[in-house]
């Protein structure tokens, strides 16, 4: 027991600032001291404090923050791919191309673990410890939310301790953390595998569950599920849906979803994703994964009809070797890395916060959510194209343009016909 004269003198460690700090939790898995304490602020982001009455002066919770240190970045990828798996039912479950399911799908028939994010009962998202595809289906797709790590680092040693293979997804900061936490606790790294998730941003969790609540008033009914990225009418352009216990069901447009319009206007992120570190095109996973914005399909490579495809980033050997792996079960297409990461704009910088933020956050205390809907929350335009896609849906667009392509051929057809027939 240290004394209280003796504290005086330990040099206390200095954890991240507030603006700065990403809620990894590196340095509150690494306290073997329980000296980490967590406090959720005002606007529901994770906050770790030091309680002074317990900690011993290690200051491993300061080395372990990749915002003070190590980000763990490899070299810029020299391989990138196009990809998504040949299993129309994985894509059609998956935000993108279902590369997160083919690579934990090796995982599992290797006896390992699925590390990933899920909600809970009561709607808060966490990262969990899955070993199939029953706990891995909760965390399948986007969520655009702040995921809380809790222990789930130490879980990963355990894992590594025993020998299995391990897969953990999630945003660059999380992987950062976690490959401190795993070097300052000298764990084999050999059998791990991390998935950094190209990442625009974590929401609010407080913003998230009042829209969630505004939904289930206006809806008369608690929430059954809820989907970020349904491509029903079309991957490039995804919609939400709410499912309701009373089985009604609430789809928002891209352009008009209200929880989307703040999320992409910045006004709810978590404020050290304004100050990023780790947008850019050295990441600190395994793999990348994330949408490829911006294919375009060449010469005698299939037609995903808009399914959904993934941009994979294969950043080390045996990130290589795994998905080597797995190409049976992936239609893939080789392409430029440097082009490839062009349609994605989080690989190059981070978005910065409104200039009505704190507008936005003082109206939403003294209004609630509905309160800052029609000033904040407002629909975007949507453009022409879009209108055809959620009017017929990707099949019905498909179908008119393949409709309208032999129309145009047969009229072609008929023309050439009858210069000829005159010229008899």
């Amino acid at each position: 027991m240290i004394t209280s004269n003796a504290k005086l003198r330990i040099n206390l460690p200095k954890l991240c600032d507030t603006e700065s700090c990403t809620g990894c939790l590196a340095c509150y898995n690494v306290c073997s001291h329980d000296a980490i304490c967590l406090d959720v602020d005002e606007e529901g982001f994770t906050r770790p404090t030091i309680n002074t009455d317990k900690c011993v002066g290690c200051k491993k919770c300061e080395k372990a923050c990749p915002v003070l240190g190590d980000k763990h970045k490899h070299k810029i990828p020299d391989e990138a791919y196009a990809a998504w798996s040949v299993n129309k039912n994985i894509v059609c479950r998956s935000s993108s191309g279902g590369l997160y399911s083919v690579i934990a799908d090796y995982v599992f028939r290797h006896n390992g673990v699925v590390f990933g994010a899920a909600f809970d009962k009561d709607w808060n998202l966490r990262h969990i410890a899955t070993f199939g595809e029953k706990d891995f289906s909760r965390t399948r797709g986007s969520k655009y939310v702040a995921s809380f790590i809790g222990t789930t680092y130490r879980e990963v040693h355990t894992y590594l301790s025993q020998g299995k293979m391990v897969l953990f997804s999630g945003t660059p900061c999380q992987i950062s953390g976690l490959k401190s936490f795993l070097s300052l606790v000298k764990c084999e790294t050999e059998k791990l595998y991390t998935i950094d998730l190209v990442c625009h941003g974590v929401p609010s969790p407080v913003i998230f569950k009042a829209y969630l609540e505004y939904l289930s008033v206006q809806f008369k009914s608690p929430l059954k599920e809820y989907n970020y990225r349904d491509k029903r009418w079309s991957w490039k352009r995804y919609n939400s849906v709410a499912s309701f216990k009373n089985h009604k069901k609430h789809y928002g447009k891209w352009e008009e979803d209200y929880f989307m319009r703040g999320f992409l206007r910045e006004y709810f992120l978590r404020p050290s994703c304004h100050q990023c570190a780790f947008a850019t095109e050295q990441r600190c996973g395994d793999f990348t994964l994330c949408d490829y914005w911006g294919y375009r399909r060449n010469a005698g490579e299939k037609d995903n009809k808009d399914r959904g495809i993934s941009l994979v980033l294969p950043n080390t050997q045996k990130a290589k070797e795994l998905f080597s792996h797995i190409k049976d079960n992936l239609v893939y297409y080789q392409r430029v890395p440097s082009e490839a990461m062009k349609g994605n704009p989080a690989f190059h910088r981070c978005f910065p916060a409104s200039n009505i933020r704190e507008d936005f956050w003082r109206d939403f205390r003294e209004k609630g959510f509905e309160g800052v809907i029609d000033k904040y929350l407002y629909p975007e335009e949507i453009q022409a194209q879009f209108k055809r896609v959620y009017k017929y849906g990707r099949n019905g667009v498909i179908a008119i343009d393949y409709y309208h392509q032999i129309k145009n051929k047969l009229k072609s057809f008929a023309r050439t016909t009858k210069k000829k027939l005159l010229h008899a």
